[in-house]
């Protein structure tokens, strides 16, 4: 069984490519775990908010677990190993989540 909560708000350790150090960043998570490699499709959030139509400001602290207002990347989606999720910190509040499904929606001609 999946440790991952779809649309959850998950810390993930993201490697960097050009060394062996590792970044811990909240991400998203957009689909269950799937393929003999435990891949899932996030969307990563940032705390350095700026003004663009793909990202989305996160304002309920309580709910998403974040410490500081922050915004999702929507044009930073990407898929990753389930075994580089560490935990659950939050999720998204029924509003968020449905800006983010039509931003995904609007963005990506789906």
């Amino acid at each position: 069984m999946s440790r991952v909560e779809l649309y959850g708000i998950h810390l993930v350790s993201f490697p960097f490519i050009e060394s062996s150090k590792q970044k811990i960043r909240p991400v998203i998570v957009m689909s269950k775990p799937y393929g003999k490699h435990g891949l899932t499709t996030v969307i990563p959030i940032t705390s350095k908010l700026v003004d663009d139509t793909t990202e989305i400001l996160l304002k309920d602290l309580k709910t998403t677990g974040l410490v500081t207002e922050s915004s999702t990347q929507v044009h930073k989606i990407t898929t990753i190993a389930e075994s580089i999720i560490l935990k659950q910190i939050g999720c998204l509040n029924s509003d968020d989540l449905e800006r983010v499904k039509g931003t995904l929606k609007s963005k990506f001609n789906l």
